[in-house]
């Protein structure tokens, strides 16, 4: 399977797919809903591309919640809404889940205190030889990526600003939510 890449632009802007998420609430329809969010222009851009570029990353990471995980993310606190948003990337970006389950959790569950950026360099090389796309892309998309995807690991709080890694605590409510749908959550959140 080929790595989707398209990751790199975006972080994970909880606060923008809540707004998407309750445009779907009212019309069940992913269609609708990058219409109203590009009309609306939610996420203030200045340029339509990117508006219309953005808001379908984002609607391509949210499809990837079940129905049950999108009602739950209405009602969520902060925490969880971006515990959510995490899941929908590692479901959408198997490049950032395969990174997740194969690289943080591991160093998480083997008690490493920290993870510094090149780790993903090292991640992304060892990659190359099972997804040849790898190597076609230039060693500046590289550290977007991964300067975005730090981004996201410390929105989440996997990792401290000083890049320590540190338990997911999702609430009981979520793990529930997450259990009685696609029961991933032990695969995206280093918890003890």
């Amino acid at each position: 399977m080929t790595y989707r890449l398209s990751f790199g632009s975006n972080r994970l802007l909880v606060k923008e797919c809540g707004e998407l998420i309750s445009f779907y609430i009212a019309c069940s329809d992913w269609d609708q809903v990058k219409q109203e969010a590009k009309n609306k222009n939610i996420l203030g851009y200045d340029t339509q591309s990117s508006i219309i570029r953005v808001v379908h990353e984002l609607c391509t990471r949210l499809q990837n919640l079940t129905e049950q995980e999108i009602n739950f993310f209405c009602t969520a606190d902060l925490q969880d809404r971006t515990l959510l948003c995490w899941i929908s990337v590692c479901r959408t970006y198997q490049i950032i889940g395969d990174f997740t389950q194969n690289v943080i959790l591991e160093a998480f569950h083997n008690y490493r205190e920290s993870l510094e950026p090149p780790i993903f360099e090292f991640f992304i090389e060892d990659q190359k030889s099972a997804h040849p796309e790898l190597a076609e892309i230039s060693d500046v998309y590289i550290s977007t990526m991964k300067r975005v995807l730090f981004h996201m690991l410390r929105e989440t709080k996997i990792l401290s600003e000083n890049n320590n890694l540190q338990s997911v605590m999702p609430s009981d409510s979520l793990l529930t939510t997450i259990q009685t749908s696609k029961n991933d959550a032990k695969s995206f959140f280093p918890m003890r």
